[in-house]
């Protein structure tokens, strides 16, 4: 297992004629907090998906503690709430959160 919980390596997508994310790598390190800030259309959202696989780049690499981001195993441990959610009005925040356990 890799001490790093998140390793993103040369990270590149393109939407049509658009470059997005250009040669992106970054790692976090095990009990670091980290954040990602910039303006709308920043890539942001598109890196966040490439991460968590609901996105495919075009090339690069993803490691989640070791493992390649495609492997469901490397996500166990990880959530995602989306920029536009809406939670069912059937369930409480509780009910909702061991839905997805």
């Amino acid at each position: 297992m890799s001490d790093n919980p998140l390793v993103i390596d040369h990270i590149f997508k393109s939407f049509a004629t658009r470059e997005t994310l250009n040669d992106i790598c970054l790692s976090v390190n095990e009990n670091e907090i980290f954040g990602f800030i910039g303006l709308n259309g920043a890539g942001k959202t598109t890196l966040i998906k490439i991460i968590i696989d609901l996105l495919d780049a075009d090339s690069g690499q993803v490691k989640i503690f070791g493992q390649d981001h495609k492997n469901p195993k490397s996500r166990t441990n990880i959530c995602y709430l989306p920029e536009k959610f809406q939670p069912s009005t059937h369930l409480t925040g509780i009910d909702f959160l061991k839905l997805n356990l």
